[in-house]
């Protein structure tokens, strides 16, 4: 079960439903009477009980793309925030592990569709994602930034007071003065000035209040400066009329080539692609915008942020090389200096996309391969099985980011790859370890 946990996660995604949100003003009473509950204040939770029952549950107006994104940082700081740490904690310290050290401290995880979910929602925009993933960083920070300050009333030790204050003002400044020199450029920054205080706890201090300093260290290794992962989704037949309009600046129509001339062109493609090109095409200008604002995220909020890209619908090869040239023409070719790492996922989501195309048990498009310039150093690479053979596949894409536009093509669909899948598991050792993780949460809990 301990080695089973260096690779298990379950993802808790957080969908776009507007129909299922609460008013602010709902959420605010509710988290209030859970508190009063706590302390057994019958007279405040009679009062509040009455407030609820006065107050509208509907909103007045339908909730915007961020309202939604808003409604859900309210559960991700009240709810999340508390609950998910502390499964992992008690779960990993009954298993004897120390949890500032684990190998894999996401055995829970948490994905956010509001402000990424494209599919059917046309006021969803790149800057609408990008506000989105700030606030996801905010909400992370400010949760950080109430923890140290609890830390600050116990932690008050020489040789740790100093530390922790220090911690607390990089931490104010991090999230109000975002400008400053003193911010955390990384969560990375942040655990490592923890782990120096919990040195000196251990080593002068007798330990005191070493739980509480390391389920906040916990914290920082779940959430990160990203809190979720902000999933990009869109239909495949959304990606289909997006090379349309390319391919006609091109002067070729790409929905008269059949699918074997289609993969071939997408193989064949290398050129830049700009946003700008299509100033009138809002669907195509939206699509090349978001893939470049995955890189600036993953700047901001770590690789986590922002790094799966999920096809709705997807239904052949064909719709998943579409969305793995879109990223390598657009990512590929934006300077930034540095690997944009990106996963691809393919929806299914009726009984015949799962059906080979070809009559065989395996169906592989190839494997995306970056290579840096003037080398045969491979930066990385992903590889695609059939859907027969998994219902979820992710498909990792490693995009060079440094490639200049005049650049000949250094990235390449080969269809002669070995392939494997990432979800096969040992039988050995898998089995027994999934069978049992169910019962061990259950009993943590």
């Amino acid at each position: 079960l301990v080695r089973k946990l260096e690779d298990f996660s379950v993802r808790i995604v957080l969908t776009a439903h507007p129909t299922q949100f609460y008013p602010g003003k709902v959420l605010g009473i509710i988290d209030d009477l859970g508190k009063k509950i706590q302390q057994n204040d019958l007279q405040q939770i009679q009062l509040m009980l009455m407030q609820l029952g006065k107050t509208s549950f509907v909103n007045r107006k339908k909730p915007t793309p961020y309202d939604e994104a808003l409604s859900l940082g309210w559960y991700l700081e009240n709810v999340f925030y508390h609950a998910l740490p502390d499964i992992v904690y008690r779960l990993h310290t009954a298993l004897g592990m120390d949890v500032t050290t684990c190998k894999h401290p996401n055995v829970l995880a948490l994905g956010f569709w509001p402000g990424g979910d494209r599919d059917g929602n046309p006021f969803v925009t790149a800057d609408l994602s990008r506000d989105v993933a700030r606030r996801l960083r905010e909400g992370t920070l400010r949760c950080y930034y109430r923890d140290i300050r609890d830390l600050r009333r116990r932690l008050t030790f020489r040789g740790v007071e100093e530390r922790i204050t220090a911690i607390d003002q990089r931490l104010y400044a991090t999230l109000y003065k975002p400008g400053s020199q003193s911010v955390y450029a990384s969560c990375t920054e942040l655990i490592s000035d923890l782990m120096n205080v919990r040195r000196i706890l251990i080593d002068q201090h007798s330990r005191l209040f070493i739980e509480q300093l390391d389920l906040f260290i916990l914290k920082v290794r779940i959430f990160g400066f990203h809190f979720a992962s902000l999933d990009i989704r869109q239909d495949s037949s959304k990606h289909e009329e997006i090379w349309d309009a390319i391919w006609k600046q091109q002067n070729v129509s790409y929905l008269d080539l059949d699918e074997a001339q289609r993969e071939k062109a997408l193989s064949n493609a290398d050129f830049p692609l700009d946003e700008h090109l299509f100033p009138e095409d809002s669907l195509v200008y939206d699509t090349i915008s978001m893939l470049r604002q995955v890189v600036h995220i993953q700047r901001e909020n770590g690789f986590p942020g922002c790094h799966r890209y999920i096809i709705s619908n997807c239904g052949s090869v064909l719709n998943v090389m579409e969305v793995l040239t879109l990223a390598r023409l657009t990512i590929g070719h934006v300077g930034v200096g540095g690997t944009v790492p990106l996963d691809i996922i393919p929806l299914f989501e009726t009984v015949d996309d799962l059906v080979p195309k070809t009559g065989a048990t395996s169906v592989p498009i190839g494997v995306f391969t970056a290579r840096k310039k003037n080398s045969r150093e491979s930066v990385g690479n992903v590889a695609f099985q059939s859907p027969f053979s998994t219902v979820v596949v992710a498909l990792r894409a490693v995009v060079v980011a440094t490639m200049p536009v005049s650049m000949p093509r250094m990235v390449q669909i080969s269809k002669t790859a070995k392939f494997r899948s990432r979800f096969r598991a040992k039988p050995s050792v898998a089995p027994t370890a999934l069978n049992l993780l169910p019962a061990i949460i259950s009993n943590v809990c």
